[in-house]
């Protein structure tokens, strides 16, 4: 090794030891750390020109119950600052949470305010998991779990759930992205009932987010369409043949984007490809029929997806990015309201398996 480098290496060592041992960088006193109040969860309501920021997390303390606080302010800032002068001893510690949850009154008029001071605030996290919730989020917030768990164990298993089942939970960096690059996001609603345990929390379909402000919460079938557009990975479950039988699909999706010789887009091709196989049922039917009645209802649900995005104006797809990628200068010179004037041609060809492995393609596979 280098003896100029070697010194070098051996000064910025010491440096480095002496900088602890001054108490300039770690302080010996690990009171406050101890003191440390984990966010793990944070509510965001609007009422008005009053806001509300709820937090749930960690106490510390072995036996201590799980931390609740919320606080009113003219906006967010001053509803932080109240939260801090409500902790007592201790700090309150953002770095870690897990979840935003805002009500969807509140999300009907807006985030905004929200996405802005998380991008602006060095404390709060970009990567916390977004949710809307059909509620008030001050109340998900008081009234889910108990003295052991807090709300954020319900958001991890509502979170699990959904993704096992195909659905999309975008964070606050996502939905701050598409946002400035398509105009439109896609955010999970959630929906609170009552359960033994005390709330309990399900899906209530993929909400729609245009230009900051929820402009409506997608149908169920439209849903789990957007699900697979987005290739979004996890098993989805559909009765067919009039509950004769009950199939378990997954698949993905290929854009194809067609361009005019006048430099006008053509018919927007999306092409399905799904692995089905039979969950409940289905004894007796032939499984070219199964297949077919699902390929049939897919197809039904992507145009209505498709046809509703438009009467929203709402590029929730990203079709915009796909469109200027391929198309060049013939993008440029589209109307605004071009999303409205397209056109699309949806096939959906299904692989169809008896079994329950889907990943497996020789079980018995019929193609349709």
């Amino acid at each position: 090794m280098n003896l100029r480098r070697s010194s070098r290496i051996i000064i910025i060592c010491i440096s480095a030891v002496l900088f602890l041992l001054s108490g300039c960088g770690v302080s010996g006193d690990f009171s406050a750390l101890e003191q440390l109040r984990v966010v793990r969860t944070l509510g965001y309501d609007r009422t008005g020109t009053r806001v509300t920021v709820s937090v749930s997390g960690d106490t510390p303390g072995a036996d201590a119950p799980p931390l609740r606080l919320r606080s009113e302010g003219s906006g967010i800032r001053e509803a932080m600052d109240g939260l801090r002068q409500r902790t007592g001893e201790g700090e309150l510690f953002y770095p870690h949470t897990q979840f935003f949850v805002v009500g969807r009154g509140t999300a009907e008029q807006g985030i905004h305010a929200l996405l802005d001071y998380a991008e602006r605030d060095e404390h709060l996290r970009l990567g916390a998991w977004l949710f809307v919730l059909e509620k008030d989020a001050a109340a998900l917030i008081a009234d889910a779990g108990d003295d052991t768990f807090d709300v954020t164990e319900t958001l991890i298993s509502a979170r699990k759930d959904l993704t096992r089942r195909g659905g999309r939970v975008a964070d606050l960096r996502e939905t701050a992205v598409a946002l400035s690059e398509y105009g439109a996001a896609p955010v999970c609603v959630l929906r609170m009932e009552e359960a033994e345990s005390g709330v309990s929390l399900c899906a209530g379909g993929c909400g729609v987010l245009r230009d900051g402000v929820l402009v409506d919460v997608l149908p169920e079938g439209q849903s789990d369409a957007f699900g697979l557009l987005k290739q979004d990975p996890g098993l989805r479950t559909r009765s067919v043949l009039n509950g004769k039988a009950t199939l378990e699909y997954s698949g993905s999706a290929e854009f194809t984007p067609r361009w005019n010789p006048d430099g006008s887009p053509g018919p927007f091709g999306i092409d399905l490809i799904i692995q089905a196989g039979v969950a409940e049922g289905g004894a007796g039917i032939p499984p070219d029929t199964m297949a077919a009645a699902l390929q049939e209802e897919l197809t039904a649900d992507v145009y209505g997806l498709l046809t509703h995005l438009q009467e929203l104006d709402a590029d929730l797809l990203a079709l915009g990015r796909t469109l200027r990628l391929s198309g060049g200068s013939r993008y440029s010179a589209l109307p605004s309201d071009w999303l409205k004037r397209m056109t699309f041609e949806v096939t959906a060809e299904v692989l169809f398996s008896r079994g329950y492995d889907l990943d497996d393609a020789s079980a018995g596979e019929d193609r349709l």
